[in-house]
């Protein structure tokens, strides 16, 4: 019961994000080019390469299939042992 209403305001959370991509695209954009950031860290990918990456990721998403289909592949990536065990070093899935 408590998946299926989250998997419904996530999918819902989605949409919005994806009807809003240009608001979202323009704000983060001054933080891509913003010089200060720029000189205090190293930049390991162009921001060029991140800005087309996050736009078609919420391009993507105009659809409603493949809006259920990206909630639960979201959903299985984030509970899986394997990205649990890499996030925290002291992960002990067996206990």
């Amino acid at each position: 019961m408590k998946l299926k209403l989250f998997k419904k305001i996530f999918k819902e959370v989605l949409l919005i994000m994806a009807q809003n991509k240009d608001t979202i695209l323009a704000n983060l954009l001054s933080f891509v080019n913003d010089p200060v950031l720029i000189t205090k860290s190293g930049r390991s990918q162009s921001t060029t390469t991140i800005m087309n990456n996050l736009n078609e990721r919420l391009s993507n998403l105009d659809e409603d299939y493949k809006l259920e289909q990206k909630v639960d592949e979201l959903i299985n990536e984030a509970t899986s042992d394997k990205n649990l065990s890499e996030m925290f070093i002291g992960w002990a899935s067996y206990i």
